[in-house]
């Protein structure tokens, strides 16, 4: 009967915990590469945007 309320009470919450943890953690970090990109996608279009201002103002 020790061991049942063991598992029951200590066990499977901790077991359920780090189960969340590692769910959660991988979610926000494809959410995070998701923004970078998106982020890194933006900044390229900017500076094609500045490169292409310099040629039209250099000519």
């Amino acid at each position: 009967m020790l061991l049942t309320g063991m598992i029951l009470f200590i066990i499977c919450p901790l077991l359920l915990f780090f189960a969340w943890n590692v769910w959660r953690r991988r979610r926000l970090d494809k959410a995070e590469a998701s923004r970078t990109a998106q982020l890194e996608a933006e900044l390229a279009v900017l500076k094609r945007e500045k490169d292409s201002r310099q040629e039209t103002v250099g000519k």
